[in-house]
């Protein structure tokens, strides 16, 4: 985990957010298995203005270690305290196309999370 030394400006931030933010709503459908879903569309629109009006901001950054691909999501506060996380990208195919498609689920994922 991803960590300032301390968070005691960013944590009432976020639980302020939170108390705002709605769920995303489903507006994409998986052809494979017909379910609904949140697109990562969708989820920055369900939580943007709720981080913003707390001083809050997402960044999503790629890394590369060798061969191995990783996101780096972090939430940074106005005060410059942060927290995030690192998640491994493991395309189903070792081409752009393969590699796209990991990091847009990882970062749908990731956001959800945090």
């Amino acid at each position: 985990m991803l960590r300032s030394d301390t968070i005691d400006q960013l944590a009432p931030a976020l639980v302020a957010a939170q108390a705002t933010i709605a769920p995303a709503e489903k507006d994409g459908i998986n052809p494979h298995f017909g379910r609904r879903y949140a697109s990562l569309g969708a989820v920055m629109q369900a939580i943007r203005p709720a981080l913003a009006a707390n001083g809050l901001a997402v960044s999503q950054i790629v890394t590369r270690d060798g061969d191995q691909l990783a996101l780096e999501t972090i939430l940074v506060h106005t005060s410059g305290q942060f927290i995030g996380g690192t998640y491994p990208l493991r395309p189903t195919k070792a081409d752009p196309q393969g590699e796209g498609s990991a990091l847009t689920y990882a970062r749908r994922y990731a956001l959800a999370g945090l």
